[in-house]
C-alpha cells in the first residue's frame, strides 16, 4: 500500500526539478528532513526528561511506574563476574616478569 501512495508522491517531488534552483533529488531531501528535524526539535521541547514531571502520565500511572521501578531497582544485584575492562590494580605476573 505504501508504495501505491509514496511512489507517485516520489516521482513528483523528483519532478520538481528546477523549482527555486533545487534539483529533484535535493527536493526529496528537504521533503524528507525537514518534517523530521522538525518532529525531532518539537519532541525535545515536549518530552520531560524525568518520569516524575511526564505529561503523559495519569497521575495513577506515574504512581505505578515510580513503584515498579523501585522494586524492580531493589531486586538487581551487581553481576557474579566482574568488569574486564577496568583497569587492574596489581600488576599480573606476565608484565613483572
Amino acid at each position: 500500500m505504501s508504495s501505491v501512495i509514496g511512489a507517485p508522491l516520489a516521482g513528483a517531488v523528483l519532478d520538481m526539478n528546477g523549482i527555486l534552483g533545487l534539483r529533484g533529488w535535493q527536493w526529496m531531501f528537504a521533503v524528507m528532513g525537514v518534517p523530521a528535524v522538525l518532529v525531532g526539535i518539537s519532541l525535545l521541547r515536549l518530552l520531560s526528561d524525568q518520569r516524575e514531571t511526564a505529561p503523559f502520565l495519569s497521575a495513577d500511572d506515574r504512581v505505578w511506574l515510580l513503584r515498579t521501578l523501585a522494586a524492580e531497582r531493589e531486586q538487581m544485584r551487581p553481576p557474579a563476574h566482574g568488569n574486564p575492562f577496568r583497569r587492574r590494580t596489581t600488576p599480573s605476573r606476565a608484565s613483572t616478569a
